[in-house]
C-alpha cells in the first residue's frame, strides 16, 4: 500500500495545551486529485496510525480523533478505544442501523464526537450517544452559536469550537462556554500596530541575530551561548540526547560546536530559544520542528539544496508567531542570506521555500495546495512526503521535552 498523505490538526484546551490531535488522510492526490473517497481516506489512517505505525508515534499520549462513515461506523475495525475518538460526519444519516451501531461502539468504550454538528429533526437523534460536539464557528453566526450552546449545554458533553482563524474568536469562544478549540489561530501573531516589542523580546532578537548572522564563526556562537546558562545548559541537555545520536558524553560547549557541527548547533540554539519564551503555547515549537524535519528530509531526498539551510527556513518559518511581530519587522534585524529571506517571506521562489509551502499545505489540509508537480521535478514523490511529514512529526514529538 502506498503511504497516504496525511495531517494532523492540534485541539487545545483553554489554557492553549494541546488535549488531542484530529488526523485527516488524502487518498492518491497526486494520480486523482479530484476524487475523495471517504471509506478509503479514512481506512487509510486507522490502516496506518495503528498498523504500520503506533499511533503513539504520529499523537504522542495524546487522543486521535478520525473521521468515520458510514460504513466504518456500521462495520468498525478492531481497534483499541483508549485513544480513538470517532468523528460522525455532518452528512451521515442517523437511521437506525446507524443508531445501533453507536450505541453498540459506546458499550466498547469508544468516545463519539459529532463532527460540523448542526440541531436539526434528524441531528438531535445523535445526541444520546455523544461525549463530544464541534461546531464550526466560521459557519454559523455568533448568536447562532449562542443558541446552539445553549440547547446542547449538559452535564459531561464536550464542545470544540472549530475554525478558530484569529485570538480574538478564540476568546469568545472561551467565553460561550467551549472547552476545546481547533484552529489555525495559534499559528498566526497577535500584532498590534504601534506595539513596541517586550524586553524579553527583544534579548531573543538581539541572540537571534547574532546566533544567525552571515558571518557568524565558532568563537562568535560560543560566547553567544555561554552568556546565557539556560541556553547552554539546555543545549547540552539535548546534544547528549539520543536525538543527536553521537554515543559520546560531551561536556563544553566547544566541544559540542566541534562535535555536532557549526550549522546544527546555531539551528539548535534557536530552536531551545524560541521554546524558552514560555508565554507561548509549546505546540508552537512542535510545529517548527516539524517544519524544520519535514523540510531538511526533503532537501536530502532531493539533494537539490543544503539540508541545514531547510532546516533553518522550517525552524524559523513560525518566528512571527512566536514573537508576536511581523515577519518583515523581525527580518530586517536578522543578518540572513538573501535566499533563506526569500524563501522565509515568498518574495522569490526558492527550493526550501518549495518545501516550506509543501509542509504548510499538509498542516491545512490543503491537499491540492501540495506543490507536486514541483516537487516531482526534483524527484519527490507522494511517498516520499508522507515518510518525511512522519519522519518530522516523531522527530517533533521526541524533541519537545527540551
Amino acid at each position: 500500500m502506498n503511504k497516504p498523505l496525511f495531517a494532523r490538526q492540534a485541539i487545545f484546551n483553554k489554557d492553549l495545551k494541546v488535549e488531542a490531535y484530529e488526523l485527516l488522510f488524502r487518498g492518491d492526490t497526486l494520480n486523482c486529485p479530484t476524487e475523495f473517497d471517504g471509506d478509503k481516506a479514512s481506512s487509510h489512517v486507522l490502516l496506518y496510525a495503528f498498523g504500520e505505525r503506533r499511533i503513539e508515534d504520529i499523537t504522542g499520549q495524546k487522543d486521535a480523533f478520525i473521521n468515520f462513515t458510514r460504513n466504518l461506523l456500521v462495520c468498525p475495525p478492531p481497534l483499541p478505544a483508549s485513544q480513538l475518538v470517532i468523528e460522525v460526519l455532518e452528512d451521515i444519516h442517523p437511521d437506525d442501523i446507524v443508531l445501533r451501531s453507536l450505541s453498540e461502539l459506546k458499550k466498547q468504550g469508544y468516545r463519539i464526537a459529532l463532527d460540523d454538528f448542526l440541531l436539526t429533526e434528524h441531528s438531535k437523534l445523535l445526541l444520546p450517544f455523544a461525549d463530544i460536539i464541534k461546531i464550526d464557528v466560521l459557519q454559523l453566526s455568533e448568536q447562532e452559536i449562542r443558541e446552539h450552546m445553549l440547547a446542547l449545554k449538559k452535564p459531561n458533553l464536550q464542545f470544540v469550537a472549530e475554525k478558530i482563524e484569529t485570538h480574538e474568536i478564540f476568546k469568545l469562544c472561551c467565553e460561550l462556554g467551549f472547552d476545546y478549540f481547533q484552529g489555525y489561530f495559534l499559528a498566526k501573531p497577535q500584532i498590534v500596530e504601534g506595539k513596541k516589542a517586550q524586553q524579553g523580546t527583544q534579548s531573543i532578537l538581539q541572540i537571534l541575530a547574532k546566533l544567525t548572522a552571515n558571518n557568524a564563526d565558532f568563537d562568535g556562537i560560543a560566547q553567544v551561548l555561554s552568556s546565557d546558562p539556560g541556553l547552554s545548559f539546555r543545549l547540552l541537555k539535548m546534544v547528549n540526547s539520543p536525538i543527536f545520536g553521537s554515543g559520546r558524553h560531551v561536556e563544553s560547549l566547544s566541544q559540542a560546536i566541534a562535535m555536532v557541527g557549526l550549522d546544527r548547533i546555531r539551528n539548535w540554539s534557536t530552536f531551545l530559544l524560541l521554546a524558552s519564551n514560555s508565554h507561548k503555547p509549546s505546540e508552537l515549537c512542535i510545529i517548527s520542528s516539524t517544519r524544520a524535519k519535514f523540510c531538511e528530509r526533503l532537501a536530502i531526498k532531493s539533494k537539490t539544496c543544503d539540508a541545514s539551510q531547510a532546516f533553518t527556513v522550517g525552524l524559523l518559518s513560525m518566528l512571527d508567531a512566536h514573537l508576536d511581530i511581523a515577519m518583515d519587522h523581525i527580518l530586517s534585524q536578522l543578518n540572513l542570506s538573501p535566499e533563506l529571506k526569500n524563501s522565509l517571506t515568498g518574495a522569490k521562489k526558492t527550493t526550501p521555500g518549495l518545501f516550506l509551502k509543501a509542509c504548510k499545505a499538509l498542516e491545512h489540509q490543503q491537499w491540492s495546495d501540495i506543490p507536486t508537480g514541483s516537487l516531482m521535478a526534483l524527484g519527490i514523490d507522494e511517498s516520499d512526503i508522507s515518510t518525511a511529514y512522519t519522519e518530522a512529526l516523531c522527530f517533533a514529538q521526541d524533541s519537545s521535552g527540551f
